[in-house]
């Protein structure tokens, strides 16, 4: 005896087949939501890199300059790193 298979073709999706539609869907919202957090921890992460290089700089700047330079320009070698700390003022509020 032979069998002989029969395809079924259905106009709208099974349970199980909407079921891993929307499964799938979550996957790829997550893979996609997950790859935009990267992207902004990297991004953050460069900005703190670069913030802590620009620190550095302005202490090491500030330290090579002498007590009377310091002085001229109104801070003492103690306020150095608070200096250096202190956002950079920007052109519309000078």
């Amino acid at each position: 005896m032979r069998k002989t298979h029969v395809w079924l073709s259905y106009s709208e999706p099974t349970a199980s087949c909407a079921r891993h539609h929307f499964a799938v869907q979550q996957t790829d919202n997550l893979l996609e939501q997950n790859s935009n957090e990267k992207m902004i921890s990297l991004k953050t992460i460069s900005e703190k890199l670069n913030a802590r290089r620009r620190y550095r700089e302005a202490v090491s700047e500030l330290s090579k300059l002498s007590d009377h330079e310091l002085s001229d320009i109104g801070i003492s070698r103690g306020d150095i790193e608070y200096v250096a700390r202190r956002p950079v003022a920007s052109k519309a509020s000078a």
